[in-house]
């Protein structure tokens, strides 16, 4: 989902990271946690390079966490909905060429670059079914890789997780995590090997934002509790916080500028003191094994 242009916003605030920079020994042995569902859709179910990816950082001495998506929130169906379409529409339109090749007898550069744009239409409607991801978590429970459910996306549980301390880094393609309180965000660019680091407390003080600013900004760039979307820049929204300093002031001075208000119970303001309200209960036991170093429970 994500905070509409942030990545773009931000990205002059972050370092540029290679796979290489996590396996070298000098950076120590560290605690991460994956939003798997990422590499899950860039490489489209590919269990055996999902496995030699965590098994490198593994092999490293790198304890790695994975988070599974849980249910999707009341608000953010219409979203879920909203993905399955365009996923869809991308198939329709590789069906469309595939359809118009069989018919036409064409040659040489046009139908290489036919049948490319064909394979760039079935990558993004690749979606993930109940057996994918059944049989992906069979191969990572044979294999005893840690992995836990949230309660909801998995954004929030590493979020938290993060924000206390109990992950030294997040990798995850979703900015969300910064609005939420992630401490380190590593997002994976190009083949999913190479990263944008972000630092939270080093770029609240390059925009000259409190944490609840930073929040507020993001806020009003992406209201999730409604399908209409707010017609508000990220720039704009950054510069009027600096501004107003508040997300009250703004709001009492031009109520127009915005269909919908977040509230308190909008989810980047939800606390990541602890990871309880963000996991599965009955992944609990699990998450505690993986903190004391203690075997899988379920290994």
């Amino acid at each position: 989902m994500g905070v509409r242009g942030l990545q773009n916003f931000v990205k002059q605030y972050g370092i540029s990271k290679l796979m290489n920079d996590l396996l070298d020994t000098k950076n120590g042995r560290l605690k991460i946690g994956i939003d798997i569902s990422y590499y899950i859709y860039k490489w489209q179910g590919d269990v055996e390079r999902i496995l030699d990816f965590i098994r490198k950082l593994q092999g490293n001495g790198h304890r790695v966490l994975l988070a599974f998506d849980g249910k999707a929130e009341d608000g953010k169906m219409w979203e879920a909905q909203r993905r399955r379409t365009v996923r869809d529409q991308e198939l329709k339109a590789a069906d469309a060429i595939l359809q118009y090749l069989e018919k036409e007898e064409l040659k040489g550069d046009e139908r290489f670059l036919l049948e490319k744009k064909a394979e760039e239409h079935q990558k993004k409607g690749w979606s993930l079914t109940r057996d994918v991801r059944q049989a992906l978590k069979e191969r990572l429970f044979v294999e005893k890789i840690p992995m836990v459910k949230a309660q909801g996306e998995a954004d929030g549980f590493l979020a938290a997780a993060s924000s206390c301390g109990d992950l030294d880094l997040v990798i995850s393609g979703d900015m969300d995590l910064l609005a939420m309180g992630a401490k380190v965000l590593w997002t994976p660019l190009e083949n999913g090997l190479e990263f944008r680091e972000y630092n939270r407390e080093y770029l609240l003080q390059e925009l000259s934002l409190s944490d609840w600013q930073f929040r507020s900004m993001c806020a009003i760039c992406f209201t999730e509790s409604s399908e209409e979307q707010n017609k508000f820049d990220v720039r704009q929204a950054y510069h009027s916080i600096r501004v107003f300093r508040s997300l009250t002031q703004i709001q009492a001075k031009y109520p127009h500028w915005l269909q919908v208000w977040p509230d308190e119970t909008h989810i980047f303001y939800r606390s990541v003191d602890k990871v309880e309200p963000w996991i599965r209960e009955d992944q609990m036991h699990i998450y505690n094994a993986y903190l004391e170093c203690l075997p899988m429970p379920y290994t």
